[in-house]
């Protein structure tokens, strides 16, 4: 999904067409190039723009022709096979970005428009002409959304799920004057209005009560698709935009699932956008349908060129609520391939400003049928050692408020509360009965000299669940109800939460109460189970699915964006899994087939919803299925 937001600002975007006169045009794809400058426009620049970053080093690009994208292209330094982000240490240089079109099948020559997009600017489109042995040079001046901060939450890194029928609460950052209040919901093919059913400022609306501003209660539709929409909110300064911001349900799941990766998977310059990353959202994580994709960070830097990278990757291939947990150096610096500098420390003004911008809020939490899931902000506690008080307040009324919640998950970078030479690191009491606290979900542990780490009386879970630096591995936890005599019950089971210092799994893990990436590596075949809270957790590394479609009858065959487009009847889908991968049988799964325009029935699974675009050209099957090893296959065909 996809954010469009429309302002006066211009983006100034000007084509010059090169064409070579030996050539003419002809039906094949054209052999063209185009070059693209892009500058950010000084005049609405933010103070807290770091000097020597160009954040418009972040880009998409689509080509557009006879009203549909030909070609996508995500413009950014790591995408040139660079090992590091150069910047100029006097100013901001302007990136070039060049795209050679002769092996883009889909473009041919002709008129094209040029879409140039990015998280948290305004999109802005011209037209070029292809023609064979040509080339353009553009020249972008983009300019930042002045509407994008206004939407406090929910956001792209924060997305609230409800329940169809269900209300939510919109925060938005705007002065009393502003009126006229509307807000929707929208995916690529369809879109539903929310009915505002209450529309307050106050002088403490905002931010956890600490800010003016408006607070927006609006109700979702009764017939609402389960999807997860970008959100829209228009009051009389304009319409604002998030994408993935509100999940919809029809009914909470059970088990649920919770899927992620380690912290540096998606920003390495060796991992592509629309490859690597691509190809586990559709193929793997939106597969399996969690309740979201943890990302437990340390990956940002103040560094707006890798949040909007990430930002793209999650709102055009994520199917699930993305949510991040912030580490020690996601504040200051400019991202390189070495270790980076932490300045300036997140009590200065500029760092706070980047993340209220970027974030909305630096702290918050979210609540998905039983579970609740705080996102504290971490880097803080790098520095101090212990949260400042004002989130320090917050996180215990929260966990004390949510108390009777079915389980409590603490999701953080890195948490250190063990203790060295005597002296305590413990960041917070959280861990004291009185808050209930159930789950913990961390990236890594950190100042631990001799490699003991002592976690408390809390299951804690490291690694970001699978440390797969290319994303061959994602990290699983299943979460279910415990059932009187639970057959699922047996090796590797802690009966109750291990004291200090120990945990009571299986002989290889005994030692170290934590998962190292060669551990999680090797056990691929099983799965660690805990019980917490009267849940079982089972805690899972599976290796990457490919799912390939296949246009029954025919021997037509290949992936999702060349079949699964909406122009087929009828349409199978082949789950395969690694020979070699964990069996563990994924319950609930999901498929969806953007189908052409009719009604559908399904082999192989069960169809939740059929949903007909707005322009009533096709129709989306929502088919849920369980995943089983070593593959799954479902398809789809016309009901009559």
């Amino acid at each position: 999904m996809t954010t469009s937001v429309r302002w006066s600002i211009p983006l100034i975007l000007l084509a010059i067409t090169l064409p070579n006169p030996s050539e003419t045009v002809a039906e094949s794809p054209a052999v063209f190039t185009l070059s693209i400058r892009f500058e950010e426009s000084p005049d609405t620049a933010p103070r807290w723009r770091h000097p020597e970053a160009n954040a418009l080093e972040s880009v998409r690009i689509d080509l557009i022709q006879s009203d549909e994208v030909r070609a996508s292209f995500f413009a950014d330094m790591r995408s040139r096979g660079r090992m590091s982000w150069e910047a100029s240490p006097d100013t901001i240089a302007p990136f070039t970005f060049d795209i050679d079109l002769s092996d883009a099948s889909g473009i041919y020559p002709g008129p094209c428009t040029v879409r140039a997009s990015r998280w948290g600017f305004l999109s802005q489109e011209t037209e070029v002409n292809l023609e064979r042995g040509g080339s353009a040079e553009l020249s972008a001046i983009l300019a930042r959304d002045p509407l994008f901060p206004t939407i406090v939450s929910p956001r792209l890194t924060s997305a609230v799920t409800r329940l169809a029928g269900d209300s939510l609460i919109v925060e938005i950052d705007a002065d009393r004057a502003v009126q006229g209040w509307s807000a929707s919901l929208s995916t690529e093919h369809f879109s539903r209005p929310l009915k505002v059913l209450r529309a307050e400022y106050g002088r403490w609306m905002i931010r956890h009560e600490a800010e003016p501003g408006w607070c927006l209660l609006v109700q979702i539709p009764p017939d609402t698709p389960e999807e997860l929409y970008d959100l829209q909110v228009s009051n009389s300064l304009g319409t604002a935009s998030q994408p993935n911001a509100v999940n919809v349900l029809l009914e909470y799941p059970d088990p649920i699932y919770l899927a992620g990766n380690f912290h540096h998977a998606l920003d390495s310059h060796r991992i592509s956008v629309d490859g690597e990353i691509a190809s586990l959202f559709r193929e793997t994580v939106n597969v399996i349908h969690p309740a979201f994709y943890a990302n437990v960070d340390d990956i940002g830097y103040e560094d707006e060129r890798v949040i909007a990278r990430i930002a793209d990757a999650a709102s055009r291939y994520l199917d699930v609520p993305y949510f991040g947990g912030l580490g020690n150096h996601d504040r200051g610096g400019i991202a390189d391939y070495g270790h980076y500098p932490h300045e300036p420390y997140p009590d200065q003004p500029m760092s706070i400003e980047y993340y209220r911008h970027y974030f909305g809020t630096r702290y918050q939490s979210r609540d998905i049928g039983p579970l609740h899931i705080v996102l504290p902000y971490c880097p803080d506690q790098w520095e101090t050692h212990a949260v400042r008080p004002d989130q320090d307040r917050w996180l215990k009324e929260d966990l004390l408020t949510h108390k009777r919640s079915g389980l409590r998950l603490f999701m953080c970078h890195h948490l250190t509360w063990w203790h060295r030479d005597g002296e305590p690191w413990q960041i917070t009491d959280l861990l004291d009965e009185q808050y209930g606290l159930d789950l913990v979900l961390l990236e890594r542990a950190h100042r631990t000299d001799d490699g003991t780490i002592h976690r408390g009386p809390v299951p804690t879970y490291y690694g970001g669940l699978a440390k797969s630096p290319e994303l061959e591995l994602v990290g699983l936890l299943e979460i279910s109800k415990l059932v009187p005599d639970d057959p699922r019950l047996g090796k590797g089971i802690i009966e109750s939460q291990p004291p200090i210092g120990k945990v009571a799994v299986d002989s290889a893990l005994a030692q170290t109460n934590y998962s190292t990436a060669v551990e999680k590596e090797e056990r691929l075949p099983t799965c660690d189970t805990y019980v917490a809270n009267g849940y079982l957790v089972r805690d899972c590394t599976l290796r990457k699915f490919e799912v390939t479609y296949a246009v029954p009858g025919t021997d037509r065959s290949g992936p999702s964006a060349v079949f699964n487009q909406g122009t087929e009847t009828a349409l199978s889908a082949m789950i395969n899994r690694d020979p070699g991968d964990n069996p563990i049988v994924i319950q609930g799964g999901r498929l969806k087939f953007v189908m052409a325009s009719g009604t559908y029935a399904v082999e192989g699974g069960e169809i939740i919803q059929q949903v007909d675009s707005d322009d009533q050209a096709r129709t989306i099957v929502y088919v849920k299925t369980d995943i089983g090893h070593p593959n799954t296959q479902v398809t789809v065909r016309p009901a009559n």
